[in-house]
């Protein structure tokens, strides 16, 4: 059974931007993150401050013409790269690379129907 002392309480708190995309989320060790947009309102990068020491959470997400991901760079360095089936638009080949060495290749098959 649960003592008084041992009841918490999290708080988490977000902000939004005019067009109501998360612009921060403050998590309850007071780390704040925020989210920075393209031109197309696409998530591009994301950044954390936590007790006044910045750091890079997402340095980089590129999107092809159609939205789809097609790498993320993270703050420490390692990038993935998606390749994408032309015609039915599914995941083909997830990439991990880090320090310039493949990590993980991923590679998808999809019946008729897509599963």
């Amino acid at each position: 059974m649960a003592s008084v002392a041992d009841i918490r309480t999290y708080v988490y708190g977000a902000t939004y931007d005019s067009w109501n995309r998360v612009r921060t989320m403050t998590y309850p060790d007071g780390e704040v993150v925020t989210y920075h947009y393209n031109a197309a309102g696409q998530v591009e990068r994301l950044t954390s401050n936590k007790q006044g020491r910045q750091s890079v959470i997402v340095d980089r997400i590129g999107y092809d013409k159609e939205g789809h991901t097609v790498y993320t760079k993270l703050g420490n360095g390692t990038e993935t790269t998606y390749t994408y089936d032309k015609q039915r638009e599914r995941l083909q080949v997830m990439n991990l690379t880090a320090d310039g060495q493949t990590v993980m290749e991923n590679r998808y098959r999809y019946d008729a129907v897509d599963n």
